[in-house]
């Protein structure tokens, strides 16, 4: 210490007379002095300037967040600082709190307000020289506010549950106060980041337990509460209505501090005190030491489990069946192209499965929806090699038919440079198609849309609208190129929504609209760089800045996305706008890979 003794650097720091002391020389003494807990000529109490390395806590006894007051201890220990704690109820209380700490010579304050404080903490700092960091659970963190904000949490558990595929999300409250306010708040602003309606029907306030709420749980898919106690409520509710966690309804929560309070089937975001006392005693002694330090609390809270969030149950169930084909296709690389009477060689070959049918059913599964393709492939060389393959990649074959007496359709791709030229060898087994519909009526029943891909025989097309129809299945028909008649046929035999691939046509709003008779049917034109479409009157378009290589293939991809996408029931025009726009970006996506 000489060296400091001499020139009295340590004594100036330690009676808070340091102004004139270099923040390093400043850090190596406060180190040193509280490594040692050294002292000045043996003066302990005699001087009230002089730094006591004690931390003062004023705590909110009603404030119910009493789990942060020991990691508060054992982080101001780690700094060499003791800690003195004082509590109260009332701001009388609170300022004799502030009183008895200023007679203590503490060196600086956390402070938990209470309720209707109205504590002026910056002439308290400017009075008597100890700074004071507030941790107000009931106001939004910040630079001068160290809490876990409500705010945050609201918006985590509301993205859980979006992320999830839900959109009717019930935020589910007990005491209208400060922290439930600002969850709500958290919890309606990502409603509104992610275009999601919400009105005050969907924030409600529970306040007696003891009477049933007047909520019907049915017209949600999940909820978001306050605090765990409010949650296992929610759960008992649910059960008496005939509702499960989360088979019928996804739940989610706010834990109790570290504990998640062992609901073992409830979802609950974690507040660790350990992790808000080592920030906020940091950021204190940062204050007190004259270290520069604007740092907000910012922290990502973590589920226990995430056993009681599942997608919802109307997407999780959802089924389609998709009637478009599947077949051999040979990929072929030729040098240049092959004019009437010559000869070329392939300069490479190979086979896959190929046909707008088998795209769909992929895209489907990748998005985690059940589907059911009808086909029938003949019992031959690629027709059992097509077999295999669909088992491989787990394709329900419960609809899938090995018939001896068909032939397995062949596709052969020809690319000459950028060029490409698709040639298509098979019959139409529509008819069949719909006798094995027919037959499968059981899992018909089970699906929400049909995907079907336009033929030359549109009456045997009109049917299986109709017999889709009769077991209340909507129909996706995806049409490729046709005369403006031809199209117009597919819409009066009563496809429920149209999806027509322009092959780098722009189409017209004009064509929409003649397509589009029924108030209800959605009509969608896919070129090669824009996605326009057409619903209850109102016409939209979304634009790529690429262009499909194919069309066609693209098409079959957005089918699929959207029957996935789509609300099983009638949707507003929001959520139909909102299911092309998430279909297209799936698409785009794929395209990509």
């Amino acid at each position: 210490y000489a060296q400091w003794e001499d020139n009295h650097s340590l004594t100036k720091v330690i009676n808070k007379k340091d102004e004139s002391i270099s923040p390093e020389t400043r850090r190596r003494i406060m180190q040193v002095v509280k490594e040692y807990h050294y002292t000045p000529y043996g003066e302990v109490l005699a001087n009230k300037s002089q730094r006591s390395f004690m931390l003062g806590i004023v705590y909110d006894e009603d404030g119910g967040n009493d789990l942060v007051l020991a990691p508060l201890g054992r982080a101001a220990s780690q700094h060499h600082y003791s800690v003195v704690v004082t509590m109260g109820k009332t701001p009388e209380e609170e300022n004799r709190s502030f009183q008895v700490l200023a007679s203590q010579n503490v060196d600086g304050i956390i402070w938990y307000p209470v309720k209707g404080s109205h504590f002026d903490s910056q002439e308290y700092t400017k009075k008597h020289g100890i700074p004071v960091l507030s941790m107000d659970f009931r106001r939004r963190c910040d630079a001068d506010n160290i809490c876990f904000d409500f705010y945050e949490l609201g918006y985590q558990m509301t993205s859980t549950m979006i992320d999830r595929g839900h959109e009717r999300i019930l935020c589910l409250l007990h005491i209208p106060g400060s922290r439930a306010m600002l969850l709500s708040q958290g919890y309606r602003q990502c409603m509104q980041d992610h275009g999601l309606t919400v009105d005050d029907s969907f924030i409600y306030v529970w306040k007696d337990y003891s009477s049933e709420p007047d909520l019907n749980l049915a017209d949600y898919t999940a909820v978001v509460c306050y605090d765990m106690f409010l949650a296992r409520k929610l759960a008992e509710l649910a059960e008496r209505a005939d509702l499960s966690v989360p088979e019928d309804l996804s739940v989610a929560t706010v834990g109790n501090g570290d504990r998640w309070m062992s609901y073992e089937n409830i979802s609950s975001l974690a507040r660790p005190p350990q992790e808000l006392a080592r920030f906020i005693v940091n950021k204190l002694v940062d204050m007190i030491e004259g270290i520069p330090n604007d740092e907000v609390f910012v922290h990502c809270f973590d589920y226990n489990h995430q056993r009681s969030i599942d997608v919802p149950k109307n997407l999780r169930e959802k089924c389609l069946m998709t009637i478009g084909p599947v077949a051999m296709e040979t990929v072929l690389q030729v040098p240049e192209h092959a004019d009437g009477g010559t000869k070329h060689y392939a300069k490479s070959q190979e086979d896959v499965i190929g046909g707008g049918g088998f795209k769909q059913v992929l895209a489907a599964k990748d998005l985690g929806v059940t589907c059911y393709p009808v086909w029938r492939i003949g019992n031959d060389v690629a027709g059992r090699k097509i077999y295999r393959a669909l088992k491989s990649e787990q394709v329900n074959m419960e609809c899938v038919t090995m018939d001896s007496l068909v032939e397995t359709p062949q596709i052969y791709t020809i690319y000459t440079g950028m060029h490409k030229e698709r040639i298509f060898y098979g019959t139409s087994e529509m008819q069949n198609i719909l006798s094995d519909m027919e037959e499968k009526r059981n899992v018909l029943r089970r699906c929400h849309f049909c995907l079907v891909q336009n033929g030359t025989d549109i009456n045997k097309l009109g049917e299986l609208i109709k017999l889709a129809h009769k077991y209340e299945v909507k129909v996706i028909v995806k049409a490729g190129v046709g005369t403006q008649q031809e199209l117009a046929s597919l819409s009066d035999y009563g496809a429920d929504i149209m999806i027509l691939a322009e092959n780098g046509n722009k189409g017209n709003e004009d064509l929409l609209t003649c397509l589009c008779q029924s108030n209800d049917k959605l009509v969608i034109a896919l070129s090669d760089s824009a996605c326009r479409f057409l619903y209850r009157g109102s016409f939209r378009e979304l634009c790529w800045n690429g262009e499909f290589t194919d069309m066609d293939a693209s098409a079959d991809i957005f089918s699929a996305a959207l029957a996935c996408y789509l609300p099983v029931q009638d949707g507003t025009e929001e959520m139909v706008e909102t299911a092309v726009t998430k279909a297209f970006d799936y698409m785009i996506r794929r395209v990509k890979l």
